[in-house]
Formats: structure tokens, C-alpha cells, sequence
């Protein structure tokens, strides 16, 4: 990347299986999520010590690209009740890029 703004990324996260994510000693900033992804993303917010901002939409690239917005050079949750696969995703000014995550993922995928 060669823009002089430090990217967001944002670890777009399905509800389902939240609390055996291993977060590998990430700094998170913060935590999203939608309504119906509340319930869920709220304890792993408090084990982090981290607050959490509900909104309608969090999956959409708008809302992704609000959120990227406000974490320029953070690593963020993204949790969303309509999100099937976890996804990192890089926002600058470059541009957006997106990749399995966590990044052994994609490995574990294509090993057999």
C-alpha cells in the first residue's frame, strides 16, 4: 500500500461460533455489530474490555467503509447475524482488499 493513511482493517465476523474465536494477541479498537448480533458480540466486548457500537447495518460495504472510516490504522470486530465466513478487510486510500481470516484459513482450505 503505498498511501500514506494507515489502513483499517476490520475482522468481519459471523455471529455463530463468536465465542471460540482466538483473536492471537490482535489489538482490537473496538467492536460493531448489528441488533440481532448483540447478544453475542457484547461478552466478547466486555472480555476485551472494549465497548460496542450497535448498528442496522454493519456487513454492507457503506457501513464498512463508515466504519473504516472512523478506525483509520485499527483493528476493529465486525460482527453481523448475516455474515457466513469470516473475512479480514483492508480499507485505504488505495482501496479495499479482502482475505480469509484468520490468514491459515485460506491454507487449511486448499491443504487437501
Amino acid at each position: 500500500m503505498s498511501s500514506l493513511q494507515c489502513p483499517a482493517t476490520m475482522l468481519v465476523l459471523p455471529c455463530s461460533g463468536l465465542k471460540e474465536v482466538d483473536l492471537g494477541g490482535l489489538r482490537i479498537a473496538h467492536v460493531w455489530c448489528d441488533p440481532e448480533s448483540a447478544v453475542f458480540a457484547q461478552p466478547l466486548a466486555t472480555n476485551l474490555g472494549l465497548g460496542v457500537t450497535v448498528r442496522d447495518d454493519v456487513s454492507g460495504r457503506e457501513a464498512l467503509s463508515d466504519i473504516a472510516d472512523l478506525h483509520p490504522g485499527e483493528t476493529v470486530l465486525v460482527v453481523g447475524s448475516d455474515v457466513t465466513t469470516a473475512t479480514e478487510v483492508l480499507v485505504d486510500a488505495d482501496g479495499w482488499s479482502r482475505r480469509p481470516w484468520p490468514k491459515d484459513a485460506a491454507d487449511e482450505q486448499t491443504a487437501d
